[in-house]
């Protein structure tokens, strides 16, 4: 995982420096940001299974900061740091019909290349390296709720790509407001356990007939960002290059 990070900075660093080289001024920016949507755990296995039925709404959200780099007006970098939750619900036949829901947690760092418009649009793509805080698992049957902790069934790190589009409503020289659609897909298999299935977990309630398939995560999202821009660099009227706060 750190080779990965030290090339994806290294590719940033690369578009950071072409960017540099062809715009008057840089801008540097703070920002909050959250979205909120659902998310799907694929299982080629689980979902090929008649007795396992997907629900195709389950929540997923996150929230977080970053710091970003604009160059000129049109190319910019960030990198951002969130916290991150993820789910899947499903309903199962089995021994007894029941309802299972798996629900992560994960601390996020991603590093975005920035593109936008004049007209507003944005888009913005880059990896993002996750850290597992939690797993947690309900079984709902007709002996009641039980929750577990399966977190040590899942890979501590996986990595992610993102991809989002939108549009910026307001745009100031000191401030941005960002309204888009965000979606992650995880390339990793998020299971590190051999055998373990997240709809078959106990193979008691149900006991399928077929070997574990890798998991992966998709995640889409509304978002929104609020962006302070609160510096730039650039010629000064003494003709020299210098950082000045744009307030």
């Amino acid at each position: 995982m750190k080779k990965t990070v030290f090339t994806t900075l290294f590719v940033l660093l690369a578009a950071m420096l072409f960017a540099q080289q062809n715009s008057s001024l840089t801008w540097f920016g703070l920002g909050l940001k959250g979205g909120y949507g659902t998310s799907f755990l694929f299982n080629k296995a689980s979902v090929d299974d008649a007795k396992v039925t997907y629900a195709y709404y389950s929540p997923s959200y996150f929230f977080g900061g970053d710091f970003g780099l604009v160059f000129g007006d049109y190319i910019g970098v960030s990198v951002e740091y969130t916290f991150n939750n993820f789910s899947q619900a499903y309903d199962v036949q089995g021994a007894e019909n029941f309802k299972r829901i798996i629900s992560c947690k994960s601390n996020d760092l991603g590093f975005l290349l920035n593109l936008q418009a004049e007209t507003g649009f944005y888009f913005d793509i880059g990896p993002k390296f996750s850290t597992l805080k939690t797993a947690m698992l309900s079984t709902t049957s007709s002996v009641g709720t039980i929750e577990m902790d399966r977190t040590n069934k899942f890979r501590p790190e996986f990595s992610s790509i993102v991809l989002g589009v939108g549009l910026k409503p307001l745009i100031t020289q000191s401030f941005e407001i960002k309204i888009g659609v965000r979606g992650v897909y995880t390339f990793s298999n998020i299971v590190n356990t051999p055998g373990y299935i997240i709809a078959a977990d106990d193979n008691v309630l149900y006991m399928p007939n077929y070997s574990e398939e890798k998991t992966n995560p998709i995640q889409l999202m509304l978002t929104t960002e609020f962006t302070l821009v609160f510096g730039k660099f650039g010629k000064a009227r003494c003709g020299k290059n210098r950082f000045m706060f744009n307030f």
